[in-house]
């Protein structure tokens, strides 16, 4: 439960309003009672509204230059593509502009997931811990490889330019990615195998060796606090 109560909870508040649910008639809307409690309740119980917003809203993601350089180099890439894509006519879906390729070039087809439709899932899947867990990168990789063998079948002698957007669930790390949230503790257990790494200029083993005395550990991801400990932390 919210700490705060609401205005509505207070009696002079709910009885300004039922005066005026009463006096319209009841014909409000969400819009209407809004402008009710700015230009009535607020000035009457001396509430400031003035409003601020936050840093982020305010500064537009896309200005940003890190943003700014990935966006023309994105542009660049499918700029090299679209000499190779013929151009449709969106009114009637017909190619209203042939290709001329040389003899080595393919046509391209630009295939972006967001221009569709919502619909009835390709891919059914039991959600939880439990179960299937979670639509990620790895599920995406499996749909696409049978999305591709279909695009192969019934675009013959074409290329699919597969287009994603930056979605948790369509992004993915490598098996053994050095990614801490994927080891345990302590040496062993379900945990992911990562990489060697390197620490002041020196190479880190993240497992134990193969010929490791105790025969338990061999091979076995070292854990957390194994690789803090051996670098003094």
């Amino acid at each position: 439960k919210h700490p705060s109560k609401s205005l509505l909870y207070d009696e002079y508040v709910s009885i300004r309003i039922a005066n005026y649910l009463q006096a319209t008639k009841f014909q409000v809307n969400p819009q209407l009672i809004k402008q009710f409690f700015e230009n009535q309740i607020f000035p009457e119980l001396h509430i400031d509204q003035a409003q601020t917003i936050s840093l982020s809203t305010a500064q537009h993601g896309y200005e940003r230059d890190d943003i700014v350089a990935f966006c023309q180099k994105f542009l660049q890439e499918i700029e090299k593509y679209e000499k190779l894509m013929p151009k449709w006519n969106d009114i009637n879906c017909e190619v209203c502009e042939e290709l001329y390729l040389l003899p080595d070039e393919q046509k391209h087809i630009f295939i972006t997931y967001d221009e569709y439709r919502e619909g009835e899932a390709r891919v059914i899947i039991q959600f939880g811990a439990n179960n299937d867990g979670y639509w990620d990168g790895k599920k995406l990789l499996l749909q696409l490889k049978n999305v591709i063998t279909i695009f192969e079948w019934t675009h013959s002698g074409y290329i699919g330019v597969w287009v994603f957007d930056n979605v948790t669930s369509h992004t993915g790390m490598a098996p053994d990615a050095l990614v801490a949230a994927r080891m345990n503790l302590n040496p062993g257990g379900m945990q992911s195998k990562m990489r060697d790494t390197t620490w002041n200029e020196k190479i880190q083993k993240m497992t134990y060796p193969d010929d490791y005395y105790e025969s338990f550990l061999r091979s076995q991801p070292k854990g957390i606090k194994t690789i803090l400990i051996k670098r003094g932390l």
